[in-house]
C-alpha cells in the first residue's frame, strides 16, 4: 500500500515537471530561431544596408558620344543610397558611389607638341554630357553627384595615353561638369608630375586647378607654390 502511494506520488511529480518543462522549452526554441533570424537580418543590414537604393557589382560601362568613344568606367560596386536633406526626413536626395573605380576619358587626337611649346590642350566636354551617359544602367537623373572611393583616371587623346590622376577620392559633379579630385592627389605626364592635396579637373577646358599647396616636377625642374592652374600635360597654360 505504501509502495503504492510513493509510485502515485511519483507520477504526480514527474507529470508535475513534464507540463513545467514543456513550456519552458518552447520558450527557449522560441528564443534560439528569434536570434538566429535577428543575427541573419543583422548580417544582411551589414552588407547591404537600409539606405542603399540599388547596388550593381562589378560595374563596366562604355559610354559614346556622337559615335566615339566618350568614356569608360570599370568599378568593383556601383551603389545610389539615400541620403537626408537637412533636418526633414521626407526631404530625400540620392547620391551615387563607385567603389575602386577606374575611369578612363576619351579626346580626339592632337599633333605632338614640342615640350617648350605652351598647352595645346585636348577638351573632354563630351566625357560628362548627357547623351554619353544615356546607356548608363540605371538612369543618372536626380543624381546630386558621383563619388568614387578610390579613383584612377587615364586621359587619352585619341589613343595616346597623355596623363593619368589617382587621388583617394573624387566628386564628379555632372551638372557642372567637373571633377574634384581630393586626398593625395598625384598627376603623372609622361616625365612629369604633380602632387597636391586636392585639384579640380574641368574637362571642357582640359585644365587643372590647383589651390592647396603643392610640388611640380617638370622639365626636371622642381617647383612648389599654394595655387596653379595647368593642363593635363602638365604644361603652362596659353594665355
Amino acid at each position: 500500500m505504501k509502495s503504492h502511494l510513493n509510485r502515485i506520488i511519483f507520477n504526480k511529480r514527474l507529470l508535475l515537471l513534464v507540463i513545467i518543462a514543456v513550456p519552458i522549452t518552447a520558450v527557449v526554441c522560441y528564443l534560439t530561431i528569434t536570434n538566429n533570424k535577428n543575427a541573419k537580418l543583422q548580417e544582411k543590414k551589414s552588407v547591404y544596408p537600409a539606405d542603399y537604393r540599388m547596388k550593381i557589382e562589378g560595374l563596366r560601362f562604355y559610354g559614346m558620344n556622337d559615335g566615339r568613344k566618350a568614356l569608360a568606367i570599370v568599378a568593383d560596386s556601383f551603389v545610389i543610397e539615400k541620403k537626408k536633406v537637412g533636418f526633414l526626413t521626407f526631404s530625400v536626395a540620392h547620391s551615387a558611389r563607385l567603389n575602386y573605380a577606374n575611369i578612363d576619358f576619351y579626346s580626339p587626337a592632337l599633333p605632338d607638341l614640342p615640350a617648350t611649346r605652351s598647352s595645346s590642350a585636348p577638351s573632354f566636354r563630351t566625357a560628362l554630357d548627357k547623351t554619353t551617359f544615356a546607356d548608363f544602367p540605371v538612369s543618372l537623373s536626380g543624381i546630386s553627384g558621383l563619388e568614387v572611393l578610390p579613383i584612377k583616371a587615364r586621359f587619352f587623346a585619341g589613343d595616346r595615353l597623355i596623363s593619368q590622376i589617382q587621388a583617394s577620392s573624387a566628386r564628379i559633379i555632372l551638372s557642372e561638369r567637373s571633377i574634384i579630385f581630393s586626398g593625395n592627389a598625384h598627376v603623372l605626364a609622361g616625365a612629369s608630375e604633380l602632387n597636391t592635396e586636392q585639384l579640380s579637373f574641368l574637362p571642357e577646358k582640359g585644365r587643372l586647378n590647383v589651390e592647396s599647396p603643392y610640388t611640380l616636377r617638370r622639365a626636371g625642374a622642381f617647383t612648389s607654390g599654394n595655387r596653379l592652374t595647368t593642363d593635363l600635360q602638365l604644361k603652362a597654360i596659353s594665355p
